[in-house]
């Protein structure tokens, strides 16, 4: 019997085993689809809070926040852990802001965020990989420091509620203490450098290259160049998508269709193929962000596009460096008769 009852659990927390490899269809399957706007539902009252309290800056702290505390959806991490990604989402946050305009500072604390990921990396798995996004993306935008830490801190927390009332969480899937170690500082060096020169050279939207990076580069056993490969195609289909929405809508619109794609992003994202999800995140932050920024549509996209492609090009040639390293790291098998 399953801990659902004997008739097993119900279609909206149903386990989607085989929607990994969905058919080539832009619509998440109907269980995917069903938790993805249970989340939404439950989430969007905290945005909606944060934008009445704090404004458009405490908005962009939950949304962050909720892609940070979102790695508790591929992992069933213990509840000590499942705070501890809350606190450290509003932590680095906070620093970011903190250290706006300060290249070196940003660069620090960036690398910082990226060697935090270990720990949970070795107990829980890849549950921690946003955070040094979410320091460079303060470091870059600004913000009061406490809005950014209290706001994103509410928004992991939020999404870590949720996923486990409509039990949306999976097996851990740890990573041996080595692996965790050489990504979480690989991860520091590249993060870190993106994030300092972005601002040093006042590069609009620099993080974007960051955020990019930190999707595509995961601390997985084995990475390969085809997990590695799949999520740079879908950052690049992503960034060419966002760019003829943006230039085609009216802010109206444009954030109509945006709402119609993160809810395609968490569909895909519970489905978990990564590539449909990479494809709608890219229109949902540049048609958000275009909406309340000087700079027009058009430039946001061509900037996000260009960061985008570069980060997951950076992170693409990491993984498989890092790939190429263990595999000669592993003992060779001794051919029988020998010894």
């Amino acid at each position: 019997m399953s801990r659902h009852g004997k008739r097993g659990p119900r279609w909206w927390v149903r386990p989607l085993t085989a929607a990994r490899h969905g058919a080539d269809t832009i619509v998440p399957p109907r269980d995917a689809l069903a938790q993805a706007l249970l989340i939404v539902v439950a989430i969007a009252p905290v945005a909606a809070v944060a934008g009445l309290v704090a404004g458009s800056d405490a908005v962009l702290a939950v949304l962050l926040g909720l892609a940070s505390g979102a790695g508790v959806a591929v992992a069933t991490p213990s509840p000590q852990w499942r705070a501890a990604l809350v606190v450290a989402t509003g932590i680095v946050a906070a620093a970011g802001a903190a250290g706006h305009g300060h290249a070196v500072a940003v660069a620090v604390i960036v690398a910082l965020a990226a060697v935090v990921q270990a720990p949970f990396s070795i107990r829980v798995g890849a549950v921690a990989t946003m955070l040094p996004a979410v320091a460079a993306t303060f470091g870059s935008v600004g913000g009061q420091w406490y809005v950014a830490g209290l706001w994103s801190a509410a928004g992991a927390a939020a999404i870590t509620i949720v996923v486990t009332v409509i039990n949306l969480t999976g097996p851990s899937e740890p990573v041996p203490s080595a692996v965790a170690w050489r990504h979480a500082v690989v991860t520091a060096l590249a993060a870190g450098t993106a994030a300092g020169l972005s601002v040093h050279w006042s590069v609009p939207h620099g993080y974007w290259a960051v955020v990019t990076l930190c999707v595509v580069l995961h601390p997985v056993r084995g990475e390969t160049s085809r997990r590695a490969l799949d999520r740079f195609a879908g950052t690049a289909t992503g960034a060419v998508l966002a760019g003829v929405l943006a230039t085609a809508l009216p802010v109206g619109a444009g954030l109509a269709v945006a709402a119609v794609c993160a809810l395609l992003m968490l569909g895909w994202s519970v489905a978990a193929n990564e590539r449909k999800q990479l494809i709608f995140l890219t229109p949902v932050v540049v048609l958000v962000g275009s909406s309340g920024l000087s700079s027009t549509a058009l430039d946001l996209a061509v900037g996000r596009t260009v960061l985008s492609t570069l980060g997951a090009a950076v992170a693409v040639v990491l993984a498989l460096a890092l790939h190429a390293y263990e595999r000669r790291r592993r003992p060779r098998p001794v051919p029988e008769g020998d010894g």
